[in-house]
């Protein structure tokens, strides 16, 4: 059994082989571990894992009906190893291998806040799920100050693929409800830069430690569609963030008017003062 990792090519196929490995006496009903030789991979980027039985017939699990393009075959029936660079030939709507590339994990330490400026407010750790908003919705997330201060720029991190050309950020005191209640300060980010932390200065707001805040995040109507790093919490429960009621905003409301809520939470985005 002969295993590899592919990149993904820019039409969404397997493109240039990253390593590959050999088991030569794979066994039937479990798991089969295969060394390969080390390569890097990025979060929230595309692979491929390509398998192949050199000789006789090959057996593995996949989920039927993923979608259009989530597997493919090569477009050669006579391989007897991973080729350099894949061929593509017949694509299928299954995927979801059973299989997996494991190895040890590097986690990229959020970049300090400017000199002379602490985080007050928020999380300034990049989370996993790539999550978005269509242009003209704002979404507001609850967090916790963590030092009593005076917030003077917010900062969001914008991950590849966020296209808006503005981005609004804002931070809202929180109400007897448990939802964003006044905005307390408010900034705006011109021709933001994709794949990197984004600051904006903003008007002095005091914030005291352990109480509630909401960080909210906004392309304002006709900027396009951006792109934020949060925390997928299925078990958690609702409100922990949510949408504006509103979805043609230009701008961050003073009030904040509440609409659908979400369990996603721990927007990567900080107030520093």
């Amino acid at each position: 059994m002969i295993a590899a990792l592919y990149s993904n090519s820019a039409t969404n196929h397997p493109l240039a082989r990253l390593t590959t490995g050999t088991l030569a006496a794979p066994v039937a009903g479990q798991f089969n571990t295969i060394s390969v030789p080390a390569v890097n991979v990025t979060a929230n980027t595309t692979y491929w894992i390509a398998v192949l039985g050199p000789n006789g017939t090959f057996r593995f699990r996949d989920r039927a009906g993923v979608g259009a393009g989530s597997s493919e075959t090569s477009s050669v029936s006579t391989l007897t190893a991973m080729p350099a660079t894949w061929t593509t030939g017949a694509t299928f709507t299954d995927g979801a291998i059973s299989a997996f590339a494991a190895g040890s994990v590097t986690v990229t330490p959020p970049p300090p806040p400017p000199p002379g400026l602490s985080v007050l407010v928020g999380n300034g750790a990049n989370e996993a799920q790539v999550d978005s908003n269509l242009g003209g919705r704002a979404e507001a997330f609850k967090t916790t100050a963590a030092t009593t201060g005076s917030v003077q720029s917010l900062r969001i991190f914008l991950p590849t693929g966020s296209a808006a050309a503005s981005v609004v950020v804002g931070l809202y005191s929180n109400t007897a409800a448990n939802r964003p209640g006044t905005l307390l300060t408010v900034g705006t980010i011109n021709a933001p830069t994709a794949n990197a932390q984004n600051s904006v200065a903003v008007p002095p707001a005091a914030v005291t430690a352990g109480q509630t805040y909401w960080i909210a995040v906004l392309s304002p109507l006709g900027s396009g569609t951006v792109r934020f790093l949060d925390r997928s919490q299925p078990a958690a429960a609702l409100g922990q963030s949510e949408w504006s009621s509103a979805a043609n905003l230009t701008a961050l409301p003073n009030t904040w008017v509440s609409g659908t809520q979400f369990r996603d939470g721990f927007l990567t985005a900080v107030g520093l003062g």
